[in-house]
C-alpha cells in the first residue's frame, strides 16, 4: 500500500487517434460545475473534459466517494495503432487533506509507539496511547482502499467501452 496512491497504465489499440478519441467523447459527459447529479441513462461512464491529445475524466458514480481516481490520459499514434497512456491520480484537495493527515499521525504513531514502550516498562500503560497507533493506518487504508476499488472499476469500463488491451502496467514508484 502506498501513502498516495497513483497507478500508470498504457494501453495500446489498433483503432487511429481520432477514432479513440470520438469513443472517449461518446462514453464522457461535459463536467458540470458545482453539480454532482449526472443523469442515468447509461450512456455516459465518465464525465470531464476531452480534448484532441488529452483528457482529464472521472468515473459517474450516483454515491459519495472523495477518493475517486481522476483519469487524466494522453493519446499517442505509434506505428501501429495508437497508445493510450492513463494516470489515475486522486483529487488535488483529497491529495492536500492526506498529506496534511499523514504529515500529523505518522510522527504520532511513532511518539505512540515509543510511549507505549516506556509506559509498558514503567507498567503504568495508558490505553490513550493506542490512538496514535491507530490514526496513520487509518488513513492509509481509508485513502487505499477506496481509490484501488474505483480505479479498478473505472480501468475495467473503460477498456470495455473502448475495446483496449493492455500493453504494460505498473504502479508509480
Amino acid at each position: 500500500m502506498r501513502l498516495i496512491p497513483r497507478k500508470r497504465v498504457v494501453l495500446k489499440t489498433s483503432l487511429s487517434a481520432e477514432e479513440l478519441n470520438t469513443r472517449i467523447r461518446s462514453i464522457t459527459s461535459a463536467q458540470k460545475l458545482f453539480t454532482f447529479q449526472y443523469p442515468k441513462d447509461g450512456r455516459h461512464i465518465f464525465c470531464g473534459e476531452v480534448g484532441a491529445e488529452e483528457f482529464r475524466i472521472h468515473r459517474i458514480i450516483h454515491y459519495r466517494n472523495s477518493f475517486l481516481p481522476i483519469l487524466i490520459g494522453r493519446i499517442h499514434e505509434i506505428e501501429d495503432g495508437t497508445e493510450l497512456e492513463l494516470l489515475f491520480r486522486l483529487h488535488r484537495f483529497v491529495l492536500v487533506f492526506m498529506i496534511v493527515w499523514f504529515t500529523g499521525t505518522i510522527p504520532a504513531f511513532f511518539v505512540a509507539t515509543a510511549a507505549i514502550i516506556v509506559t509498558l516498562i514503567a507498567e503504568s500503560f495508558e490505553p490513550m496511547l493506542l490512538v496514535g497507533l491507530v490514526l496513520a493506518p487509518f488513513g492509509l487504508a481509508l485513502v487505499n482502499i477506496p481509490f484501488w476499488i474505483e480505479a479498478r472499476i473505472a480501468e475495467d469500463k473503460l477498456r470495455e467501452s473502448l475495446g483496449l488491451v493492455e500493453k504494460d502496467g505498473n504502479a508509480l514508484g
